[in-house]
């Protein structure tokens, strides 16, 4: 996978623009199937550096974490779909100059940033152009790490991460917590049992498996390394579906929704002459309602950055160059 590094200027923050999305054709290949780049959107800004995996609305806008320290201005990016478009989302320093930083976005498209010290959990609300529409302490119990957000257009929030433990050693697991709540604070719901865990030694080794999205109608989609566990926004369990991988060895690190699709992309290991292998995003798509599993996809080897994001309508949204320019290259499922 080709590791995709730019540069960031001082950036002019504007509103995110919109577009609409409709319905996947319904006649999708057979696997195995190289996809292909049918266009390229050229973004209006240098290339720039982010971490992490970029989340988008139902619109195709993305959102990237840039890993700034907290007192620079421009922790996250928003960049519109047609890339002519751009908002920089900065923490404001009365949030606090010390902690863990996460970003979700609503499937309508505003932007959320998750501070959190292990103390105060606050939830900052962005309005499109970057300034800070509001800012809400969260009923979070201390000394959790969230590592996992999605926020609904509800403003209903599922959370997920680990408590820490006092003294105790690195190889020891932590145990896991996840709840749904709302922003208004009057629901809460713990989700935690003893099956969630988190293992600091895995983690040190390769990314944990795992990711979490909601869909445009509330619900949360929850990826774990064989299933998929999908909730309504009071917690309850409304359906769980199983899934194949790709190949044995690959890991489920992403997964988003669209139009009732479900898509999940794992990144495979590959031999390389280097000290690390070659990494390649597998993707595979999954009906939200029956489970019905469709195809094994890869991406163009000429143009493996990384997705950034999958819209049932225009497939897959994947990180490129172009001249001196950051862009997306667009890659439809066919």
């Amino acid at each position: 996978m080709k590791i995709i590094i730019f540069i960031l200027p001082a950036l002019l923050s504007t509103a995110i623009f919109s577009q609409s999305a409709s319905n996947l054709p319904s006649i999708l290949p057979e696997p195995p199937h190289v996809l292909s780049v049918t266009e390229r959107v050229k973004f209006e800004i240098p290339h720039f550096g982010f971490s992490g995996n970029p989340v988008c609305d139902s619109s195709g806008n993305t959102f990237y974490n840039l890993g700034a320290p907290l007192d620079k201005r421009g922790m996250f990016l928003g960049i519109s779909a047609d890339g002519r478009k751009h908002a920089l989302y900065e923490v404001p320093q009365e949030v606090g100059t010390r902690g863990n930083v996460i970003g979700a976005v609503t499937p309508s498209g505003t932007f959320y940033v998750l501070h959190q010290d292990f103390k105060n959990y606050k939830l900052i609300r962005f309005k499109n152009d970057g300034s800070v529409d509001n800012i809400t302490l969260l009923s979070i119990p201390a000394g959790v790490n969230v590592n996992r957000m999605a926020i609904a257009d509800s403003e209903f929030l599922y959370v997920e991460g680990y408590k820490s433990l006092k003294d105790a050693p690195n190889e020891k697991p932590r145990p896991g917590f996840a709840a749904v709540l709302n922003i208004a604070g009057t629901f809460f719901c713990d989700l935690s049992d003893e099956e969630l865990e988190y293992n600091h030694v895995e983690s040190a080794k390769h990314p944990i498996e795992g990711d979490v999205t909601v869909a445009e109608d509330g619900r949360f989609y929850i990826l774990h390394p064989k299933q998929v566990l999908i909730l309504n926004q009071s917690g309850d369990k409304e359906r769980v579906i199983e899934y194949q991988k790709p190949v044995p060895n690959s890991l489920a690190l992403r997964i988003d929704v669209s139009k009732g699709l479900i898509s999940i992309e794992f990144d495979v290991e590959h031999p390389s002459n280097g000290p690390f292998p070659d990494i390649t995003w597998r993707m595979i798509l999954v009906n939200a309602q029956t489970g019905e599993q469709h195809g094994d996809y890869v991406l163009p080897p000429e143009d493996d950055g990384g997705i950034v994001c999958f819209n049932a309508k225009t497939g897959y949204s994947v990180a490129d160059m172009i001249d001196d320019n950051a862009g997306i290259a667009i890659v439809p499922i066919r």
